[in-house]
Formats: structure tokens, C-alpha cells, sequence
């Protein structure tokens, strides 16, 4: 009797120790390993919330994979996080496809045009190469010909292009996909072992800025 009960009060000791370890806990994420800090912070563009920025490529397969876990993260964003995206870049075709961007943006179909980009590139091999493989997909999706040709060269486009470029170069990514939270800390991916887990570090440095005075 009395080696059942030792045994009894050695599993109630136990067995809260196995559950806590096997429920996810913030406290398992730490900076240098699951995160980096970004040492000047970015400045943010509403100083009144927490911001996550998304850092892709359209012809990343990576960042292609990543989306759906990004949308629906997204779904049930708390008012006081503000989410937005912003194209990396390192080379030409980068640059083209960060037009293409801010462009399905200003002409009101980022919506429907953003998965359409995804889906041309990593889906249906299509490189969109240049501005008029470009303009044929928009076409597709239902954007005038000639709205697009004026909105896609326009100073407007590359003056956010521009920033994108310093933007990226600034929270020191050397890849995509990437999150970056409050300007402060940069998620590369780097040590974490699913997509899920990517944004459960997000969520961990959202509380954190939550819990500053």
C-alpha cells in the first residue's frame, strides 16, 4: 500500500512537468537563436502599434510556401498590431517584381494580383521576365492594359521601390522569406522548424512590446 502511494505522489509530480513541457511556451523562444536584434531599430510608420513587416520575393518558392501560414495569421490580427509587406531585393528581376507590387497596390487589386504573382512564377513557370509578361498577367486579372502601362513606370512606384531596397538593406536580411517585428528584431527562419513556429516567435515579440512601459 504504502509503494502505491509514493508511487501515486511520484506521478502527480510528474505529470504537470510532462504537460508543460509538451504545450508550446513563449519562454522557449531567446534572442541569437530563434530571433536577432536590429541594432539601429527601424523606425516603424505608426508609432501607435506593433508593426510586423513581411519581407518576400515573388520568385522565392520559400516565401510561396510561407503565404498560406501568412494569411492566416493575418486573419485575426489584434487592432493594435499593424501588418504590411515590403519586397526584398538584390538584383534586376527583384526590382521588376517589386514594381509589379506597388503597382498592382496603387491600381487597387494588390488582393487579387498578389497570389496571382505567386502562383505565375512558382506555380505555372512563368519568370515574368520583363514589363510586358508583367502587364499580361495583370491583364488577366482584369487591369486595363493602359492603366497598368501608366501606373507601372510611374515616379510614384519608383520612389517606393527605392525605399523597399534601403528598407531591406537597413534590417540587415541577407534572405526571404523574413518578419520583422517593431523595427527591433528580424525572424529569418533560422533555427525554427515549421512556418506555425515562425509566427509563434512573432506572437512571443508582440507580447513582449505589449509588456514595455
Amino acid at each position: 500500500m504504502l509503494k502505491k502511494f509514493v508511487f501515486f505522489l511520484f506521478f502527480l509530480c510528474v505529470w504537470p512537468l510532462s504537460a508543460c513541457a509538451e504545450s508550446p511556451s513563449p519562454l522557449r523562444f531567446s534572442e541569437g537563436v530563434h530571433y536577432e536584434a536590429i541594432d539601429p531599430p527601424l523606425p516603424t510608420r505608426d508609432p501607435g502599434r506593433i508593426e510586423v513587416v513581411e519581407y518576400f520575393w515573388y520568385g522565392c518558392p520559400h516565401c510561396f510556401q510561407l503565404e498560406p501560414s501568412v494569411e492566416r495569421w493575418a486573419e485575426e490580427l489584434p487592432r493594435d498590431v499593424d501588418f504590411w509587406r515590403s519586397p526584398a531585393m538584390w538584383n534586376d528581376r527583384m526590382r521588376l517584381h517589386a514594381r509589379a507590387y506597388y503597382a498592382a497596390d496603387a491600381l487597387g487589386a494588390l488582393n487579387r494580383l498578389h497570389p496571382a504573382l505567386f502562383r505565375a512564377i512558382n506555380r505555372d513557370d512563368d519568370p515574368l521576365s520583363n514589363a510586358g509578361a508583367i502587364r499580361a498577367l495583370f491583364e488577366r486579372n482584369g487591369i486595363d492594359g493602359a492603366k497598368f502601362e501608366a501606373v507601372f513606370d510611374a515616379f510614384g512606384i519608383s520612389n517606393k521601390v527605392n525605399q523597399a531596397d534601403q528598407r531591406f538593406r537597413s534590417a540587415g536580411l541577407r534572405g526571404v522569406p523574413a518578419l520583422v517585428v517593431q523595427g527591433k528584431y528580424r525572424i529569418t527562419g533560422r533555427n525554427l522548424r515549421s512556418h506555425e513556429e515562425m509566427f509563434e516567435v512573432v506572437d512571443h515579440l508582440i507580447a513582449l512590446e505589449r509588456a514595455q512601459p
